[in-house]
C-alpha cells in the first residue's frame, strides 16, 4: 500500500500565499472566452480534466516541481522489485519526471571516515575539509558506494547488487505539479498556457462544423480564431517559461 506523501508549500515571510485551485482556473479561463456572455462548448469537469491531462505536464516540463523523497526497505519490503530493483511510492496525482540524484544513509560516509563531529573551531577548517574529501575519495571504492539508473515511470535499478541490500535511500527527483505546487511568480503562465490549451479544445470542436447552418442563415464558429489565439498565446508562454527562475524545493515523505 502506497503511503500518503506530503509536498509542504513554504511560507513567504510568515505569510502563506494563496494556491491555484480548480475553481480559480475555471473562472480565468470562461471569463477570457467571454463567459457568462458567450456560452461555452465545454462543461466546467471537461475543462479541469483537460488542464490536468495536458497543461500541467507540458508546463512541469518547464517548470517541474523539484522534491526528494526517502525510502525506507526495513519497513517498506514492498517496494523491492527484485536484487537490484526498486519501486518508487507515488501518489495517485503525480508522475514522476526524472531523479537527479541518488543518496545512501550517512553511516555509509561514516564508515569511510566522514568527519561525525561538527567542525570544533575555524582553526580546524583546513582538516575538516581534508578529511571530507578523503573520506568521500575512499567511499568511492568501498563496497557502499553504489551506481542507479531510473526507469520510467517509477523504476530504479541499483548497481552492484548487493547495494540493494542497504534498507534506506533518499532520492532527490522532478514531478509533475498539482494545484497547490504552481509556483506564484509563474501562476499567471500556467494561467494563459491553460487558456491556450482550451482555445485549441474549442477549436477542434468547431471546425468539424465551421459553419452552421440554422433557419435565419449561416452562423460563422469562427474556429481559426480560435486556433490562432491558442499558437500566439502558447508560444508566448512557453518563451516566458523557457527563461531561468528560483529552484520550487519540496519534501515526499
Amino acid at each position: 500500500m502506497t503511503p500518503q506523501m506530503n509536498f509542504h508549500r513554504y511560507k513567504l515571510l510568515g505569510v502563506v500565499l494563496q494556491m491555484l485551485s480548480e475553481t480559480l482556473v475555471v473562472d480565468y479561463i470562461k471569463r477570457n472566452l467571454g463567459a457568462p456572455v458567450m456560452q461555452l462548448e465545454i462543461t466546467d469537469k471537461e475543462l479541469i480534466n483537460y488542464v490536468k491531462n495536458y497543461t500541467i505536464p507540458l508546463f512541469s516540463s518547464y517548470k517541474p516541481y523539484e522534491a526528494y523523497l526517502t525510502i525506507d526497505l526495513s519497513r517498506n519490503p514492498e517496494y523491492r522489485i527484485n536484487d537490484n530493483t526498486i519501486r518508487i511510492p507515488l501518489p495517485d496525482d503525480r508522475k514522476l519526471i526524472s531523479i537527479t540524484k541518488v543518496l545512501p544513509t550517512l553511516g555509509d560516509y561514516f564508515i569511510s571516515g566522514f568527519p561525525y563531529n561538527p567542525m570544533p573551531s575555524w582553526r580546524s577548517l583546513g582538516d575538516y575539509l581534508l578529511n571530507m574529501t578523503k573520506s568521500l575519495a575512499t567511499y568511492k571504492m568501498t563496497s557502499f558506494s553504489f551506481t542507479w539508473k531510473f526507469i520510467r515511470p517509477d523504476k530504479l535499478i541499483i548497481l552492484p547488487k548487493m547495494a540493494t541490500q542497504k534498507s534506506f535511500f533518499t532520492i532527490f527527483a522532478t514531478f509533475t505539479h498539482t494545484w497547490d505546487t504552481i509556483p506564484t511568480d509563474w501562476e499567471r503562465h500556467f494561467l494563459d498556457l491553460a487558456l491556450a490549451d482550451i482555445y485549441d479544445y474549442i477549436a477542434s470542436l468547431r471546425v468539424k462544423y465551421q459553419n452552421y447552418t440554422t433557419p435565419y442563415g449561416d452562423i460563422n464558429l469562427n474556429w481559426d480564431y480560435f486556433n490562432n489565439k491558442a499558437s500566439e498565446l502558447r508560444s508566448r508562454v512557453i518563451q516566458d517559461l523557457q527563461q531561468t527562475k528560483p529552484v520550487i524545493y519540496g519534501f515526499v515523505r
